[in-house]
């Protein structure tokens, strides 16, 4: 059975038509996250079974839930702009062809599709329609009974395989749990012919029991009397009440370790979520003095900034003040200069002698106006020379600040290539300071999600964790003492059986009458024969399975893994407990980390499945982000192991020289890379689809 198209409309990010073909082989779909992996995954879902994928919800019926934002919010605003009131989403799902019992069915379409009706103001969606068709014997048939097209897609994806053909990578841990054997002693059931050879066994054991009391009813008939059969009878009688008795107890106790070690792998997997908490607490506390050591950085920055803006600022004003002041020097001196002959002519030694001889010694005049105006000009000179000493005392001060506003200036570029400095440094520190505030509220919400997923109280973790160690504890001292009494009673069963064997030689040979008469002698050796052999081919059969299982899951193991020698070892199934581990060469166990621990169920998850494909129907196998627990390289390793009838995988664990190695790798038949195309607002952003190999 192959998948040959999808088709979506309108739904969740994929806005309008879109449509992704696959074959054979591996496909793969490309994408960061956020871009529509997740979605493409949940179109696969819904058009089968009508639900969707929730990373913190969980699955969600979303005809049981009509709150989910199921339609692309493009085409609502598209149809709003149009006033109209109706937009359809759909998924359209083809196969090739699918086997069951009784019929073959070609070229297999399965539709879902929701219409969004608006009401006043309030957009409402429908109830899905579902419609399944198919040809059979070249007539198509055509099915739109919501009962009988579940019916038809229960008959080609059953109940107990979907959860390990199509998964999220963060739902593996829930499809198999190593430590809890029932759940995988389940799946080896659910996916191989094992249940007939128990039912057969049952069947037989029924049979048996049943000609056993008839047989018994007619020696007891025609021995009465027989003193020695009497007794003997009577020993077997006791025997077999304490064989039930020990059975019931063994099915008591295994009971009890199956609870147990459900118990105690919910408090491991517990212990390892704190282990996760704890490591996401550090981060966080990390991201937060990350946070707030850059707002720290971004204050003394401001600080500096304004420092050098008030100084840079009251630098440049002093400039225009130097420059002021030289133009009233000037001013001033070009003042102090007026008229025609200038006032140090003549000197005051000349002046002093003409008021001595009391006659100009220029033109020989005398008399008081003349001796006046030479006294006036003596004066003038003084007050002139005055004022040439004040100026030249200026002059040299605005000398000495023409030196300093230079020096000023040279400050003043030097401050300016500061604050230029600065402000990258503020940007790179703003940078790193969103970069740590998104890393921190990244990982607030991780560890909220994480304590809500797995009900942990954020402020009782540490509390809680004691707990949980003591409770683990006290249950792994249970489960040993369950162990050893189980083993105690397997010991007591068998003595139990050998010793009712020898009870029955022993009434065999007390016998009087005839036996030729009680046929049921000779059926119930039969039967015991019969029953017996079923047993034995059970559980060889099973031994077969679980030998099958470990062979394909070490081949994809050692393929993931042998790059690292640093972790070797077996993948083994425990045949009593059906528990999984990793062993050394040495038979004991491995101590392995928890990308490891994901390593080794992908491994079982995808042996269980090829195991299945060989044995009945080959499945399409589809998970989203299978490896995102993983490193680089174990992460393209399991992708190069992978080889099942289809694969479709969606995953972001690939750089551009591995997508050029996928492009030329044969086995990939398919591959895809989804972008985002808008602005980031979900009114006008939607995925794109980018064929690179087709």
């Amino acid at each position: 059975m192959i998948i040959t198209k999808i088709k979506l409309n309108n739904f969740l990010s994929y806005y309008g038509e879109i449509e992704f073909d696959f074959s054979k082989g591996r496909n793969i779909v490309l994408a960061e996250n956020n871009i529509g992996k997740s979605n493409l995954f949940n179109a696969f879902y819904w058009v089968l079974f009508g639900d969707i994928f929730d990373k913190t919800k969980g699955q969600i019926n979303v005809d049981l839930n009509k709150d989910v934002p199921l339609v692309n919010k493009m085409s609502i605003e598209e149809a709003q702009s149009k006033d109209s009131e109706e937009v359809t989403c759909s998924v359209e799902l083809y196969f090739d062809e699918y086997q069951n019992d009784s019929e073959l069915w070609k070229n297999i379409e399965i539709k879902r599709h929701v219409d969004l009706f608006k009401q006043d103001e309030d957009w409402v969606m429908s109830t899905s329609y579902l419609e399944f068709g198919y040809y059979f014997n070249r007539n198509k048939e055509v099915f739109t009974n919501k009962e009988d097209v579940l019916l038809k897609i229960t008959d080609m994806f059953p109940a107990n395989i979907r959860p390990y053909i199509w998964f999220q990578g963060e739902d593996i841990d829930k499809l198999i749990d190593l430590g809890k054997g029932k759940d995988f002693r389940d799946a080896i059931k659910s996916i191989s012919y094992f249940p007939k050879y128990e039912q057969l066994e049952v069947n037989a054991k029924n049979a048996l029991n049943h000609v056993t009391n008839v047989k018994e009813k007619k020696e007891r008939k025609q021995e009465s009397g027989n003193k020695e059969f009497e007794r003997v009878q009577k020993k077997i009688d006791v025997k077999r009440k304490e064989l039930i008795k020990e059975e019931n107890r063994l099915k008591d106790f295994e009971q009890r370790l199956d609870d147990v070690k459900s118990v105690i792998t919910d408090l491991e997997n517990k212990l390892d979520v704190f282990d996760d908490f704890q490591e996401l607490e550090k981060e966080r506390t990390q991201y937060k003095s990350e946070k707030e050591k850059w707002s720290r950085i971004q204050k003394d920055i401001e600080s500096q900034q304004s420092k050098l803006f008030q100084n840079k600022w009251i630098l440049k004003g002093i400039g225009s003040l130097i420059t002021d002041a030289d133009k009233n020097i000037k001013k001033y001196e070009k003042e102090l200069n007026k008229g025609a002959v200038a006032i140090e002519v003549p000197d005051k030694a000349f002046l002093d002698k003409c008021i001595a001889d009391k006659k100009c010694l220029v033109c020989d005049s005398d008399g008081k106006t003349i001796l006046k105006k030479i006294k006036d000009r003596l004066i003038a000179q003084e007050e002139a020379f005055k004022r040439k000493d004040k100026n030249q005392q200026l002059n040299n001060n605005l000398i000495r600040f023409f030196s300093f506003n230079n020096e000023i200036q040279r400050d003043v570029t030097t401050i300016g290539e500061e604050m230029t400095r600065i402000d990258d440094k503020k940007e790179e520190s703003l940078e790193q300071f969103i970069k740590a505030t998104k890393l921190y509220q990244e990982a607030d919400k991780r560890i909220s999600n994480l304590a809500e997923k797995n009900g942990i109280t954020v402020g009782l973790a540490i509390k809680q964790n004691k707990d949980n160690k003591a409770g683990y504890q006290t249950h792994t001292r249970n489960k040993s003492s369950y162990e050893t009494t189980i083993h105690s009673l397997k010991y007591s069963i068998k003595r139990i059986t050998s010793e009712l064997e020898e009870l029955e030689a022993k009434k065999a040979k007390s016998f009087k009458g005839s036996v030729s008469g009680i046929v049921e002698i000779e059926i119930e050796k039969v039967l015991t024969k019969m029953f017996k052999a079923i047993s034995n081919v059970k559980d060889k059969e099973l031994d077969r399975l679980l030998e099958s299982v470990e062979s394909r899951a070490n081949e994809q193991f050692h393929k993931m893994t042998d790059h690292n020698k640093a972790i070797t070892g077996n993948i083994t199934i425990n045949r009593l407990t059906y528990e999984i581990d990793l062993l050394d060469k040495n038979e004991e166990r491995v101590i392995y980390s928890t990308g490891y621990k994901s390593i080794l169920k992908m491994c079982i998850i995808n042996a269980i499945i090829k195991l299945n494909e060989e044995i009945s129907t080959s499945y399409p196998f589809i998970s989203d982000a299978p490896t995102s627990s993983l490193s680089p390289k174990h992460s393209h390793a399991y992708y190069s192991s992978i080889d099942f009838d289809q694969s479709i995988i969606f995953t972001k664990d690939f750089d551009k020289d591995v997508i050029k190695d996928l492009e030329r790798d044969k086995s990939v038949t398919k591959l895809y890379q989804l972008t985002v195309e808008g602005s980031g607002n979900m009114n006008d952003t939607f995925t794109l689809k980018n064929t690179l190999k087709s």
